[in-house]
């Protein structure tokens, strides 16, 4: 069922992904996904956010760690053909959502007003 559901998702001419912030507190720590010492590894090496548990920092490079290896979600690239619509809003979630345009790993984004002026300004 898994592996179906995984080349269903894959095979999708959209997606729609939520993208997060890593940061003591951030819902992956406080759901129990990585501990307060994976978030304070991640935050030393750069990590600023993440997109179904894969990893990048502020200038959007992926950034593999020890967490890989328990990722089930689908495999993101980025600059893809397909078309991935990222998820998020906030001043918290604001160097996330910066790092993942950055990156290419969205090319459409579906943000709050505040947060589009100053990615709009930068």
């Amino acid at each position: 069922v898994y592996q179906r559901v995984i080349d269903r998702a894959l095979q999708a001419d959209v997606a729609f992904v939520g993208i997060g912030e890593v940061m003591p507190g951030c819902p992956l720590n406080a759901e129990g996904f990585i501990t307060d010492a994976q978030v304070k590894a991640l935050n030393g090496r750069g990590v600023v956010g993440e997109m179904l548990g894969h990893f990048f920092n502020q200038q959007g490079e992926r950034v593999w760690g020890e967490t890989d290896e328990l990722l089930t979600s689908v495999r993101l690239e980025s600059r893809t053909q397909r078309k991935i619509i990222g998820f998020a809003g906030s001043e918290r979630k604001y160097p996330a959502i910066r790092a993942a345009l950055q990156g290419g790993w969205v090319s459409g984004l579906v943000t709050d007003e505040d947060t589009a002026l100053k990615l709009l300004q930068k």
